[in-house]
This record gives structure tokens, C-alpha cells and sequence, in this order.
């Protein structure tokens, strides 16, 4: 449950200036973290509980899937903002060139993609 209080509260503490790219990588962090949260980890309380699993094998198909994926896509988000913040401070005249909304995009897809394709596997 901890983890979709805590993506909610991320996503939430967004305000409205204009996104850069760094805030697109803490929202996909926030986002994956919500996944984990929402159809992982809470629905998991009830079957820990009472040591049975009443959802079904589709439903463990799918929660083990979007486990996975989302906490794959974590771990590289905040990977992303290392890698981000790191071009910003080591080459600030070139990180706008760099850095774009459009590799940010591609780069953000891509990720959802290859951890999706890797669990479904």
C-alpha cells in the first residue's frame, strides 16, 4: 500500500510550471511506483492473509507481470535522473542539444516497452 500512497503523493506534488525533463522522469517513477502499489502489493494483503489465492491464475499472470515490469522501470527512472542530472552539470552548455523532449519520450517508451516484452517472456 505504500508504495501507491507514495506514487500518488509524487504525481500530486507536481505543480504547474512547465514539465522539464527531469520532472518526466520522476512522473514515469512515480507512475511505476503506483503500479506496484495498485495491482501488485494491494491486492497481495488479502491472500497473505489467509494463505489462499482467490483472484485466479489470470490475475497472477498479470499481477506478476506488472510487478516485474513496474519495479524494472523504476529502478531504471531513477538511473535516468542520475544519467540526466549528471549530462546537466557536466555539460550545461550542451544538455539542452543533448538532452530533448523527444529522446526523453522515445527513451521513456522504450523503457515501458523492454521491461513489458522481458516479464511477458
Amino acid at each position: 500500500m505504500q508504495p501507491a500512497v507514495k506514487g500518488y503523493a509524487d504525481l500530486s506534488s507536481v505543480n504547474r510550471r512547465p514539465m522539464s525533463i527531469t520532472d518526466a522522469f520522476l512522473i514515469n517513477l512515480s507512475v511505476s511506483d503506483l503500479c506496484v502499489g495498485a495491482v501488485a502489493c494491494a491486492p497481495s494483503v488479502y491472500p497473505a492473509w489467509t494463505e489462499h489465492w482467490p483472484y485466479g491464475d489470470i490475475w497472477c499472470q498479470i499481477s506478476g507481470v506488472v510487478h516485474g515490469s513496474s519495479v524494472t522501470v523504476s529502478i531504471w527512472s531513477i538511473s535516468l535522473v542520475s544519467i540526466d542530472r549528471f549530462f546537466a552539470v557536466t555539460w550545461p552548455l550542451k544538455y539542452s542539444a543533448m538532452v530533448t523532449r523527444y529522446r526523453c519520450g522515445v527513451i521513456i517508451l522504450s523503457l515501458w516497452s523492454c521491461a513489458l516484452v522481458s516479464f511477458l517472456a
